[in-house]
C-alpha cells in the first residue's frame, strides 16, 4: 500500500452514499486528484475538519492506479477564515477556486497551486478583493499560455502612453480607441501583476480604482479561455 502525503486545497465536494464524501483537490506536488473521504460526514470523523474549503489540508490518501483515490488523513494546516464572513472576500475566493478548477481539468501546471494559494492567503490578509481578483487572472491566463498582450496592440503596434484603450477577447489584446475606457496605467497595473509579488501591487497609486476598472474584462478573459482549454 503506498500512501502518499502532501499539501491540498479543496476545489470541489460531492457527497456519495449515506456518509461519505468525493473531493476534488488540488495538491501541491501531485496535481489534480479526486479522493473519497469514507465516512466524512458522519459526526465524529477524523477526515471532516482537514476536508473544508477555503484552507491548505495537509493529507495523506492511498495512491493506486484508479483516478479514484482513497484519504486517509486529513488536517487543517492553514485556515483563511476571514473568507468564511466577509461577503466580498468570499466572493473573489469562490471566484478563485472554480477558475482554478476549470483551468486544471485537462493540464495541471505546478504553478497553478501556488497562485491558487496566494490568492487566498492575500484575501485572507484583507487585499483588496478587486486587485486580487486581478493578479489571479493575469497569472492563470499567463500559465495557460492565453496571457493579455501587453507591449503591443491588436493590430501589432507598441501601446502609447497618450493612447486610450478598449479590450478585444478574440486577440486577447487592447484595442487604440479614442473612446475607450483603458490608460497606460491599466496596462501597467496588469504588467506588474506577472511581475511583482501580490502584497508589494496593493503599493501601485490609484490601485484600487484601477484594479476595479479591470476586474470585469479580467473575468470575462478567464471565462472566455476557460472554454478554448476544455474544447
Amino acid at each position: 500500500m503506498n500512501t502518499v502525503v502532501d499539501q491540498a486545497i479543496v476545489l470541489k465536494r460531492l457527497e456519495y452514499g449515506e456518509a461519505d464524501r468525493i473531493l476534488t483537490v488540488l495538491t501541491k506536488n501531485n496535481g489534480k486528484l479526486s479522493v473519497i473521504a469514507k465516512g466524512a460526514r458522519r459526526p465524529k470523523s477524523k477526515l471532516a475538519g482537514g476536508i473544508e474549503i477555503f484552507c491548505v489540508n495537509s493529507i495523506s490518501y492511498i495512491n493506486s492506479k484508479n483516478d479514484l483515490k482513497t484519504l486517509a488523513s486529513a488536517q487543517v494546516a492553514e485556515h483563511f477564515s476571514r473568507l468564511v464572513t466577509d461577503l466580498a472576500l468570499s466572493t473573489a475566493a469562490y471566484d478563485v477556486l472554480k477558475f482554478t478548477h476549470q483551468y486544471t481539468e485537462i493540464v495541471c501546471e505546478d504553478d497553478y497551486y501556488s497562485v491558487c494559494v496566494d490568492a487566498l492567503r492575500s484575501l485572507q490578509l484583507g487585499l483588496d478583493p478587486n486587485l486580487v481578483t486581478v493578479w489571479f487572472g493575469v497569472c492563470m491566463l499567463q500559465i495557460s499560455g492565453h496571457g493579455i498582450s501587453l507591449q503591443n496592440d491588436a493590430t501589432g503596434t507598441v501601446l502609447r502612453v497618450a493612447d486610450t484603450f478598449s479590450f478585444d477577447y478574440s486577440d486577447m489584446a487592447f484595442r487604440v480607441d479614442p473612446n475607450g475606457a483603458f490608460t497606460a496605467q491599466h496596462v501597467k497595473l496588469l504588467r506588474l501583476c506577472g511581475q511583482v509579488h501580490l502584497q508589494n501591487l496593493a503599493l501601485v497609486q490609484n490601485v484600487q480604482q484601477l484594479a476595479a476598472d479591470l476586474k470585469p474584462i479580467v473575468l470575462d478573459a478567464l471565462k472566455y479561455n476557460s472554454h478554448v482549454n476544455l474544447k
